[in-house]
């Protein structure tokens, strides 16, 4: 056992204690509730151990507990019966794509617009599309092949 040894659980309880009926959000939910089988065996006893504190705190928890993932398949199936409401968020589409565009690069030309609503991307892969194309010098050119980029990791990734 390492020095880190019963942390998670002595950190979450206070956390848990800390916020009374508040709101928490875990983003990233997937990582924090991740299935406990399918782990190697020197990682399974910890990330075990883990899942499973954090699965008690969610339990003990009195407020409202918000989770996101884009990986539900990921999540342990004991964290079901912990849900009371599941909310889908589609991928927008390309009308919802063309509104999210001019509010983060307001300048397109109508044809940029066009072509970037029509790549299957979500609201955070738009503002990173924007983000790094300005990295790159901020043209349209930049933010297309930009945006291109992440619609084909999009695909790829499934």
């Amino acid at each position: 056992r390492g020095k880190f040894y019963g942390q998670l659980e002595r950190r979450m309880t206070g956390v848990v204690k800390a916020l009374g009926e508040d709101v928490l959000v875990i983003d990233e939910a997937d990582t924090w509730f991740g299935r406990r089988e399918g782990t190697a065996a020197g990682e399974r006893s910890a990330h075990v151990n883990e899942v499973t504190t954090m699965l008690l705190m969610l339990e003990q928890f009195r407020g409202v507990a918000v989770l996101t993932t884009n990986r539900l398949a990921a999540l342990d199936p004991a964290i079901w019966r912990r849900v009371d409401v599941e909310l889908a968020m589609p991928t927008p589409g390309v009308l919802e794509r063309m509104a999210l565009w001019g509010r983060v690069v307001p300048t397109l030309r109508p044809s940029t617009l066009a072509v970037l609503a029509a790549l299957p991307l979500t609201g955070g892969d738009i503002e990173a599309a924007a983000s790094e194309a300005a990295l790159r010098g901020s043209s349209e050119t930049h933010l297309v092949a930009s945006a291109r980029r992440r619609a084909e990791r999009r695909r790829l990734l499934g």
